[in-house]
């Protein structure tokens, strides 16, 4: 007899919620329709900008690039000399220049994290502490 495991991408809120290809699901296997994949700028608070020539760059904190799993790649880049030290807006303060199609790349097939509207927080989290007593 086989058991069928999914593939999971991703986990959120202690392993309650698991993002799996077709979506997010709690752990039990229902789908969750309320949660969508983070946008990892917002959910990392990282500066971007765009030239006149329209070339864009996202602005990682060395710190952030060496100490976030997710965003290991781009400390790893770094060090092999790939991407350099800019000033990062609206601070000037030194930061992981990182060109935008790269950081597009990366994302279009990774997940950041789990966001949802604040108005299903609780009921989110409530479903997600029935979850982990199943």
């Amino acid at each position: 007899m086989s058991h069928f495991v999914p593939h999971v991408l991703f986990t959120a809120l202690n392993g309650a919620l698991e993002r799996r290809p077709e979506g997010w699901f709690w752990r039990s296997g229902d789908p969750e329709p309320r949660v969508r994949d983070a946008d990892p700028l917002r959910h990392f608070d990282l500066a971007t900008t765009r030239s006149a020539q329209d070339v864009g760059w996202v602005y990682v904190p060395p710190a952030i690039a060496a100490n976030e799993a997710a965003l290991r790649w781009i400390w790893q880049a770094w060090c092999e000399g790939l991407y350099e030290i800019g000033d990062s807006p609206p601070d000037e303060k030194p930061a992981i220049r990182v060109p935008l199609a790269d950081w597009n790349l990366r994302w279009s097939s990774a997940v950041a994290g789990a966001e949802w509207e604040p108005r299903d927080d609780e009921a989110i989290r409530r479903r997600a502490a029935d979850e982990m007593h199943l």
